[in-house]
């Protein structure tokens, strides 16, 4: 998907590759805790590293996901970080600084705390063998529940299905309509998969 993105210089979202390309991107970070999980299922450490950082790059994928329909909301008005983060009173940056607020505080969760288990072993029926895999306290996945995966779902799809912008092409709006609503749904799935686990 990275390298079609690069590829395609004629897409519609050719102004907003690069917060594509860095979703994407961090999307390997989740291959990658899978490959340790397969060719290193003892190194309970390394395994314990890139859990954290799998949930902070899908933090790092939130964040991005807020800030490009932020940007998006906001266009044709000029749009700057920096104004959001010298805590700016306007309605749709307060709304986006309470919503990284509160991805900060889920990544020091993340680290701080150890409600990650890196002890389970799990069935896979397919091929009827035991791996290791990664567990979650019921705590922590209710605090993800309510700090990052409500956000997640809520902010940019209240954002992007109120779009007051001068973003008028339909299919454009359509299209980023579904990327909010396939990644609140991914989002939600993963979240109840752990919990059931």
């Amino acid at each position: 998907m990275i390298i079609s993105i690069l590829l395609n210089r004629v897409s519609y979202f050719k102004t907003f590759r690069t917060y594509f390309i860095l979703i994407y991107a961090g999307f390997l970070t989740f291959l990658a805790r899978e490959a340790i999980l397969n060719f290193a299922p003892d190194d309970v450490g390394l395994i314990q590293s890139s859990t954290e950082l799998m949930i902070t790059a899908s933090l790092g994928i939130a964040v991005l996901w807020g800030h490009l329909t932020t940007r998006l909301y906001l266009y044709p008005e000029r749009y700057n970080i920096r104004e959001v983060l010298a805590f700016s009173r306007k309605p749709a940056h307060v709304l986006y600084q309470l919503y990284l607020c509160l991805m900060a505080v889920a990544a020091w969760a993340t680290w701080a705390f150890a409600g990650i288990d890196t002890g389970v072993i799990a069935y896979y029926p397919l091929d009827g063998t035991f791996y290791r895999a990664v567990g979650f306290q019921a705590s922590y996945l209710a605090l993800m529940a309510g700090i990052v995966v409500v956000p997640f779902i809520v902010y940019p799809n209240f954002i992007l299905f109120r779009l007051r912008s001068q973003l008028k092409d339909r299919e454009v709006r359509f299209a980023l309509r579904t990327f909010a609503v396939v990644f609140g749904a991914v989002s939600g799935l993963i979240l109840t998969f752990h919990a059931i686990g």
